[in-house]
């Protein structure tokens, strides 16, 4: 991005993510906050202590090839000496691939002049990792009370037996980052469980039934 340098110049301060990570297919939202500094532009002139802003945006590795970016309207002076902040909406797409991705911000001043003002990188988190947190506590408080019950069937203590081999495979997979084979196992350690309980009951029933 090439233009004329604008009399006063505009920093980015500050920039604050709403979330600490991101997952593909995820929202959200940046804040940059601006900063009109007269000191780093060469300003000979006093005179000089507003430069105007049409919008701010942020454009990712990703939307490069489209010339596609998020952005938010300002349409309004930045003076020298003072700090505004601006929110950009973003969206991860959910097929973007996993790991760090380059991205510019820039404003957009009065004659379409784009001025490039900070880049940075985010990184990428694999969707499968989402619902593996989430359901990784699920199955871990399960298996905490099937520890407390009493299971009085051989099966469905080989059931829970195989629920905990299972779960464990689930994070042995997670930790070298196959999350969606770690899914699947967490799956099928919940079903497992269910099977536990399900063969626990019956056999509880059936001797109840004959007593």
């Amino acid at each position: 991005m090439t233009s004329p340098k604008p009399s006063l110049a505009l920093q980015v301060q500050q920039t604050f993510w709403s979330s600490n990570t991101y997952f593909q297919g995820d929202g959200g939202s940046v804040t940059v906050s601006l900063y009109g500094d007269s000191s780093s532009c060469g300003c000979v002139t006093a005179s000089v202590t507003q430069v105007y802003v049409e919008e701010v945006g942020m454009q990712f590795d990703w939307q490069r090839s489209s010339n596609q970016s998020y952005s938010t309207k300002v349409g309004e002076n930045l003076t020298v000496g003072s700090t505004t902040a601006y929110v950009i909406r973003i969206s991860i797409p959910a097929n973007v691939s996993v790991g760090p991705h380059d991205y510019t911000i820039y404003y957009i001043g009065q004659h379409s002049d784009t001025h490039s003002l900070a880049s940075g990188s985010l990184q990428i988190h694999d969707a499968n990792e989402k619902v593996y947190n989430g359901l990784l506590l699920k199955v871990q408080k399960r298996l905490d009370v099937a520890a407390n019950a009493t299971f009085q069937s051989k099966d469905a203590k080989s059931w829970l037996n195989q629920a905990r081999t299972t779960f464990t495979q689930a994070r042995t997979l997670a930790n070298t980052s196959e999350f969606q084979d770690a899914v699947s196992q967490l799956k099928a350690a919940s079903s497992l469980l269910d099977q536990a309980y399900s063969t626990e009951c019956c056999v509880a029933r059936f001797e109840f039934i004959i007593h």
